[in-house]
């Protein structure tokens, strides 16, 4: 090395030099609830493991809390985003989501679980044994801070869904020629097919809106075709024959030929059936809360 590029060498300004602070995320996965669901968790053992290779090159940090701007250590002001073992948002009964607060008290460090119901922010019981990752917040001396984790925990929010729920998005396979597999839960509201791009609005389960197609608990029906009237006599219950959008309830006759009696059908009357069949290369997405 040239002796002046050694000069400008050591005339730089280490990170050290310079006295400030910064928030970054601290990643902690697998944590898991003892025995007894439970509204708080003992972080302490979790974070005194963590403080050993949180800094920049997997350097030591110190273990406490911020307690101001200029102070390194864990910050307990704001939010801490929580996730299942799978990294997915948790929810509670109402589908809000699951967050955390992080405290310390006489040498522990507590999580508390909360959610957001009507507003209100309202304790949340984690379940036994239940696996679980959070995102917190720590503030880094410049010098420690890693290049992958600037950002400020304050600006994380939890915001409850304006229909008051989360929404659910899987991949629903064809398992058969118009048979789905089941969904991961059970809709509580609104369930939306996309079909290769195609929006069908299944409805709720007591309140159909598309022809064809019906769910009861996680189990989707589909149905592409209708009764073949050349042959049929009567249209029996259990093909969901609706007439002006409503479900008959009783065995309604036809003709040979698949014109309805007279009397018995208004021109709003339709047969419940989609159209086209599902086969294992459509690619079906269901969207529900």
């Amino acid at each position: 090395m040239s002796s002046t590029h050694a000069n400008r060498r050591a005339g730089l300004i280490h990170g050290k030099q310079i006295d400030q602070h910064f928030d970054g995320d601290v990643f902690l996965p697998a944590l898991t609830m003892p025995a007894a669901a439970a509204t708080t968790f003992d972080a302490t053992a979790a974070l005194t493991t963590a403080v050993a290779t949180m800094g920049r090159n997997s350097s030591a940090v110190t273990l406490q809390v911020a307690t101001n701007v200029d102070t390194a250590g864990f910050v307990t002001s704001g939010i801490v985003q929580v996730s299942d073992a799978n990294t997915k948002p948790i929810a509670d009964s109402n589908n809000n989501e699951v967050y955390a607060r992080l405290t310390f008290a006489t040498g522990v460090y507590t999580l508390s679980f909360y959610s957001l119901v009507s507003g209100t922010e309202t304790a949340y019981s984690m379940a036994a044994n239940a696996v679980f990752n959070v995102v917190l917040g720590y503030r880094y001396p410049l010098h420690q801070l890693p290049p992958t984790s600037t950002r400020s925990p304050l600006s994380v929010r939890v915001s409850q869904d304006p229909s008051g729920s989360v929404s659910k998005r899987e991949i629903v396979n064809v398992t058969g020629v118009n048979t789905l597999a089941n969904l991961a839960n059970t809709p509580t509201a609104n369930l939306v097919l996309h079909v290769n791009g195609q929006v069908i609005d299944v409805g709720t389960a007591t309140a159909k809106v598309s022809p064809g197609v019906s769910f009861t608990g996680q189990v989707i029906t589909w149905k592409s075709k209708p009764v073949d009237f050349n042959t049929a006599t009567a249209y029996a219950i259990g093909d969901q024959c609706y007439n002006a959008g409503v479900l008959q309830t009783a065995t309604v006759a036809v003709a040979a030929g698949g014109a309805f009696v007279a009397g018995n059908w208004t021109a709003g009357g339709k047969e419940d059936y989609v159209g086209f069949d599902l086969e294992a290369t459509d690619f079906v997405v269901a969207v529900y809360s």
